[in-house]
């Protein structure tokens, strides 16, 4: 793989934080308040060097060819947003349990997931706040090219039913009928939009980069191939809790240890297959949740809600309205501050970056 451009690889992401060199791979861009009210920096809108936005709008319904648009809301899914009784094995990752507790969301003032000495954290990544969550089961990595490839291949497969991929304790979290709205009409038009610039891991066929985690997957996308395995996406209360190993409250998700190559994939180093980092593996044994690749949450992004709705709850989202969408976890070709665990971004839900990618998460161990 060649050498990453760093600025093609952050162009589009929606940077929480305020920096003087935090992302030295970055420019900084522009400021830009989000439906939250507080101010955050983006570096730009998405392109050809960046990724794509949009896709292309749905077919017919009903269709049953690959070419034909996506069918139906609620064809063969079941009520509970499960993968369709046809879904190839292989759409099914590994999945590990994450114990449920209460835990410390969001970087304290002081305490060992301050902000690192001489850094600049974003005010959006608090104030602290007491959260539980529930038991639930996360992909141990995150969706990867081969994995992908089988939906790929079934593509379209029948919409979700509205509702579908619902976190079981969050009103109004599942699949909306509008979340269709980009979704590629045909299997060759999904193929474009994974091939959104020169850094695109996905192939059609098997390749050396089936280990890789599969990008340029816009947020729709991504919670329709997570309904199709079973599941849905983290919440960002869930995906923190992973990453902080719950009560623990780690600032990364193998400890309080400065990060460097053993831990993740991170500026100024090249994408990754996943699992290539064992020394940076989570509390409950998940892969890359810090590095690799920024991961889509179910949240919509606001710089108040931690002290707004989010503050001290139980099972909560800001699932109502926004226009970013939650992405955690840094990636490569960003710096180290990105990889703590109460580190927070976001973007466009129809944007599809190389720099962006998913896992899912699970009311259910594998049957």
């Amino acid at each position: 793989m060649s050498a990453l451009s760093p600025v093609s690889v952050c162009r589009g992401v929606f940077v929480l934080w305020a920096w003087s060199a935090v992302l030295s791979a970055c420019s900084q861009g522009s400021p830009h308040g989000d439906d939250g009210g507080s101010g955050a920096l983006t570096g730009g809108t998405s392109s050809a060097s960046g990724g794509s936005s949009a896709g292309g709008g749905l077919g017919e319904p009903g269709g049953a060819g690959p070419d034909d648009g996506p069918g139906p809301t609620g064809g063969a899914n079941s009520p509970s947003g499960g993968a369709s009784s046809g879904a190839p094995e292989a759409i099914r990752g590994e999945r590990l349990e994450v114990e449920g507790g209460t835990f410390p969301m969001g970087r304290s003032d002081a305490g060992q997931d301050a902000c690192p000495s001489g850094e600049t954290c974003a005010p959006g990544e608090g104030p602290e706040h007491t959260v539980t969550v529930s038991g639930f089961w996360l992909d141990r990595f995150e969706v990867t090219v081969e994995r992908f490839r089988a939906f790929y291949e079934l593509y379209p497969p029948n919409l979700p039913l509205v509702g579908g991929g619902a976190h079981p304790a969050i009103t109004g979290s599942g699949w909306q009928e509008d979340f269709a709205e980009d979704l590629p009409a045909a299997r060759a038009e999904l193929l474009e939009q994974l091939a959104c610039n020169e850094d695109a891991t996905f192939s059609p066929s098997a390749g050396t980069r089936d280990a890789f985690p599969v990008n340029c997957v816009g947020w729709p996308l991504a919670l329709w191939f997570c309904i199709e395995s079973g599941g849905r996406l983290p919440t960002e209360a869930e995906w923190e809790y992973a990453a902080a190993g719950g009560d623990e409250n780690r600032s990364y998700p193998w400890g309080n240890e400065a990060p460097d190559s053993s831990h993740a994939s991170f500026f100024p180093s090249e994408l990754e297959p996943t699992g290539q980092h064992p020394a940076g593996r989570g509390r409950f044994g998940q892969e890359d949740l810090a590095g690799g690749v920024w991961e889509w949450a179910l949240d919509w992004l606001d710089t108040n809600w931690y002290s707004a709705g989010g503050a001290d709850c139980t099972d909560c989202a800001r699932v109502s309205s926004g226009t970013h969408r939650v992405i955690r976890g840094g990636a490569y070709g960003y710096d180290a501050i990105a990889l703590r665990a109460a580190a927070r971004s976001g973007d466009v839900p129809s944007s599809r970056q190389t720099s962006i990618g998913f896992r899912c998460a699970y009311d259910q161990p594998a049957e």
